[in-house]
């Protein structure tokens, strides 16, 4: 371990170090919207690179300043985040709980929001407790193990995704300072180790310091200027990476509007426009895809899609008998990633050739990743409708699936009290889940239909639209009946797609579907009978659903007062938003995640889940790193020192490598008190200079190396006896290095790799063993030869 230099050098290298997380910390403003979130995390910063700086400077040990941090780090966040829940400084229970609730809150945002977005306390404080773990590792690296890269690891890894994965604003400055910091860190670094190892001539430390610094510094500052100012201008700069990082392989995701959000759009803006038509056998909704996960926010969805068969297999089964709808679909102008089809579709066939892709879960078809939309398609799909009569649901009775209770009665723990009070008493009395289903749906059914409601089905919009203006369009129909059922233990879902459209005069069995015909409507799983739709929204009625439902066909229609016609028309397509390789992005209350092929299901996250995902997942990947360093440094290396030994030992197989073995461990041994092993030395110069580092074994050290001069230069062969008193030398002098070295030097032993990676010196030390065993063998063989003819 090399001596640190002039305090001067130490102290600028843990400034520029703690300014390396800072400068992480900055460029977390790709992330985050606002400025309340820099305060905190920068003061947690600042505090953990004291904390640590001066627990070594007192000589604590590392599991000591590692046991001390934790504390540290729980009473400077709370002062940060949570002052006023404190008493006198300290943290109390209030404390504590707001701050577990604010990270629970974290954890749910992460699957909603895409960046930038707001700071939120869980965001803050999760970030906070990252600081301290780099500041930990990192001071840890730069300054007891003298390792200047592996010290900026922890910091780097928090950059990095950032830089991958947040907003191009600011990119520049924050590439920019961090690098410089980098650069700057490791240049003193550098020179502080030094000055404790090598001597200036003529006692010229300042100039030679001065003219160091100087060159560094012009030169990274030279580099940073260079790659900031000229990498974006260089060719290809703007072009698409080397690897596609969102959507990598077949577990790609690509970011849309939601389908339930677009609706008011389609309502409004796009009420007369051909979105697609539809030769079908039989009238329906056509459906896009069904949402099931509700975070007090926003209806989104979790989907893992395979490649489109010709037959497309279901999750879940039918449980009553079934109509099959042949439909051919020609897609205009829907704009979308969605392919429409009747509820349930079981075979596919694209008529254009247009690959697709299917996730049974949820029945939704969407296009390949190499579209952009569905636009232009023509496909045929064949679908089993459901033909639901009162006496397949009235009775319901049955267990329901574990994977359909764990995925569709799911609310979050904020869920409103209110909204569930309201749920418990419509259903109140009513003896079958269906019973209570049909419930729900007329009390929905005597609200206005109103399309000047502002969009939304968040915990705030879902009381507003139950309690005070009960006014709205399907969106607010369907996510508050969904949410409402499930409060009462049914597990329910959102479509989300297109009433059957107008017939074509001119071709019978064609259906001209508008924006006007957008809709969404409320699915429920009935034990015995699987999927049921129902339809809360006044106005609006499903075919084949009336026996059930007591709702008759109807939808938009021109001139209906109910419809979006009554609204200005306009034609303009709905934007498509770009997915994570660039362009414009949507607004995050507005975004779904839709999983590529083969990803577990709730990889696709639902809405908004890029930002949280990214941060959520860049802190864990840092934490996971700086853990699995520590796991690395304190467990699995001593553990490999330890098979080493052993290892070396059952090779050393000849006296001549049992020798140089028994050497190799005391001089390892000695490092501890600083001794330094040169092999330009003779053995006996090295035995000397041991000596006088371990004078109580200076016996054992001239014997050790007498005996390694003998068995390298004599004409002797090394034999068992001299194996053995090396063996026993060497172990006295390893007992009296354990004795002399300090308890820091003794720890450092087990946990400094910089020995055990020096893996040229090791190669050169090895071949040298081999050929002097090679030779040694050899003049043995001889010998034997010489003594066998005398004889």
């Amino acid at each position: 371990m090399s001596t640190p230099g002039p305090r001067s050098l130490v102290l600028a290298a843990e400034i520029l170090l703690a300014a390396l997380t800072l400068a992480v910390v900055l460029g977390m403003g790709r992330l985050f919207d606002g400025g309340g979130w820099l305060g905190p995390i920068a003061a947690n910063a600042v505090a953990a690179h004291l904390v640590v700086t001066a627990a070594r400077h007192r000589g604590l040990s590392l599991p000591v300043v590692a046991v001390l941090m934790i504390p540290a780090a729980a009473l400077v966040v709370s002062w940060t985040s949570y002052w006023s829940t404190t008493f006198a400084g300290m943290p109390t229970g209030t404390t504590w709980t707001t701050a577990w609730g604010d990270l629970s809150e974290g954890w749910t945002l992460y699957q909603q929001v895409v960046a930038p977005t707001p700071a939120e306390a869980g965001f803050v404080v999760a970030t906070s407790a990252a600081v301290w773990v780099v500041a930990y590792v990192a001071d840890w690296a730069a300054f007891r193990l003298w390792v200047p890269f592996e010290a900026t690891l922890p910091a780097g890894t928090l950059f990095l995704f950032t830089a991958l994965l947040g907003t191009p604003r600011g990119r520049s400055w924050s590439v920019g300072f961090f690098a410089g910091t980098v650069i700057g860190f490791l240049l003193l670094h550098r020179l502080a180790r030094q000055e404790g190892s090598v001597h200036w001539v003529a006692g010229r430390s300042v100039p030679g310091r001065r003219s160091i610094l100087t060159a560094g510094a012009l030169v990274g500052a030279v580099a940073v200027v260079v790659g900031v100012a000229l990498g974006p201008s260089l060719p290809g700069a703007g072009g698409e990476g080397f690897l596609d990082l969102p959507g990598m392989g077949d577990n790609g995701t690509r970011v849309t509007l939601s389908p339930l959000v677009d609706i008011r759009a389609r309502l409004v803006d796009q009420s007369s426009r051909e979105m697609f038509r539809v030769q079908s056998t039989e009238p329906a909704y056509w459906r896009l895809t069904s949402l099931d996960r509700f975070t007090g926010q926003v209806w989104s969805s979790s989907s893992s899609y395979d490649d489109a068969d010709q037959e497309l297999p279901v999750a879940d089964e039918v449980g009553v008998p079934a109509e099959s709808v042949q439909q051919t679909f020609t897609i205009e102008a829907l704009a979308a990633i969605w392919l429409p089809s009747a509820f349930v579709p079981r075979t596919f066939d694209p008529v254009t050739d247009a690959a697709a892709l299917f996730d049974e879960r949820s029945a939704t078809l969407i296009v390949n990743r190499d579209l952009d939309v569905s636009d232009g398609l023509v496909y045929q799909v064949t679908s089993e409708a459901p033909r639901i009569t009162l006496a397949d649901i009235e009775g319901g009775g049955g267990d329901l699936p574990e994977d359909i209770v764990d995925r569709y009665l799911e609310l979050p723990d904020d869920f409103s009290p209110r909204v569930r009070a309201l749920a418990e008493q419509v259903t109140q009395g009513a003896v079958s889940p269906y019973e209570a289903a049909r419930r729900l749906q007329d009390h929905l059914r005597q609200f206005t239909y109103d399309l000047t409601v502002q969009a939304g089905h968040s915990g705030d919009a879902l009381e507003t639209f139950l309690f005070d203006v009960q006014r709205g369009y399907c969106e607010q129909f369907a996510g508050a009946y969904a949410a409402m059922a499930r409060a009462v233990g049914i597990p329910a879902r959102v479509a989300v797609g297109f009433t059957q459209g107008e017939s074509d005069p001119t071709q019978p069995g064609t259906y001209i579907v508008r924006g006007e015909h957008a809709h969404a409507w409320p699915e429920v799983y009935l034990a015995g009978a699987g999927w049921v739709s129902f339809e809360p929204t006044p106005s609006r009625g499903q075919p084949f659903t009336e026996s059930y439902t007591g709702v008759a066909p109807a939808q938009a229609a021109s001139g209906d007062p109910t419809s979006s016609e009554t609204l200005p028309p306009t034609s303009a397509p709905t934007p498509i938003p770009s997915d994570a390789s660039g362009g414009q992005r949507p607004v995050q209350d507005d975004l779904e995640t839709i999983g590529g092929g083969r990803s577990e299901p709730g990889g696709g996250g639902g809405a908004d889940d890029s930002l949280a995902r990214t941060v959520v997942v860049g802190l864990l990947t840092a934490l996971a790193v700086a853990a699995g360093l520590v796991l690395v440094q304190l467990i699995v290396f001593p553990i490999w020192l330890l098979l080493r030994r052993r290892w070396r030992r059952r090779a050393a197989d000849r006296p001549m490598a049992r020798i140089t073995l028994a050497w190799d461990e005391a001089t390892d041994a000695a490092a501890m008190v600083g001794y330094t092993e040169r092999r330009s030395r003779t053995p006996d110069e090295r035995a000397r200079h041991l000596a006088r580092r371990l004078p109580e074994a200076a016996g054992a050290a001239h014997r050790l190396g007498r005996l390694v001069e003998e068995a390298v230069y004599s004409a002797t062969v090394a034999d068992d006896l001299a194996a053995e008193l090396a063996e026993e030398s060497s172990a006295e002098l390893q007992a009296a290095a354990r004795h002399a070295a300090t308890r820091s030097a003794r720890l450092a032993r087990w946990l400094d790799p910089r020995p055990h990676l020096r893996s040229r010196r090791l190669r050169r030390r090895a071949r040298q063993r081999s050929i002097t065993t090679t030779v040694r063998g050899d003049l043995e063989a001889e010998r034997e030869l010489v003594g066998s003819t005398d004889r």
